[in-house]
């Protein structure tokens, strides 16, 4: 798994969709902060939630056991996190083939891959996701390799998407970045 530090964020990736803008909400990190967007007009995105401005009628909570789960203002589930699975002191984990959630002894409880597939609990390895991102793309704007990561995506009326932008660094390491900032 990676850490965040100073400067590094996971946040909502922007596309051109030619003029033709779905109800499309990107559902991720953005400084710091987890976010909800909404598109609206030219690749521009209004947010409907803040996590330091929750009267917006969105609230993203964590119930007992540990479930993340994000409601609409009257308490309607749009989306959650599968609890099932889930053992005590588990984790999420964000690869580059999906969200896994991972136990104490790093035993794979369940996966959700990058098309939105979610796994059966306690999934094998050979049904593990393959990876979208293992040839990554010559960044244009400096000599370093870079890619961009769907990594959860879930629909419910509505898309709800976690992305990120990795830059490859030495030795393994990778950069998560906010998209203006390479």
């Amino acid at each position: 798994t990676q850490e965040l530090r100073e400067n590094q964020y996971i946040c909502p990736a922007e596309y051109d969709y030619d003029g033709r803008y779905p109800s499309i909400f990107r559902f991720g990190l953005h400084e710091g902060r987890m976010k909800l967007f909404e598109p609206w007009g030219d690749r521009e995105w209004d947010e409907v939630w803040s996590s330091d401005n929750e009267d917006m009628g969105t609230i993203i909570t964590m119930q007992r056991g540990g479930k993340i789960v994000l409601r609409d203002k009257k308490g309607k589930s749009l989306w959650s996190v599968k609890e099932k699975c889930r053992e005590d002191d588990s984790k999420l984990e964000f690869r580059e083939n999906g969200v896994f959630m991972v136990d104490p002894d790093d035993k794979v409880k369940w996966f959700i891959d990058l098309d939105g597939n979610e796994s059966d609990c306690d999934p094998k390895e050979k049904d593990f996701p393959d990876s979208l991102c293992e040839t990554v793309m010559r960044s244009p704007y400096e000599d370093a390799e870079e890619c961009q990561i769907l990594a959860l995506q879930h629909e419910n009326l509505n898309y709800n998407e976690v992305n990120f932008r990795v830059k490859k660094k030495n030795n393994g390491k990778f950069l998560v970045t906010d998209t203006d900032k390479y």
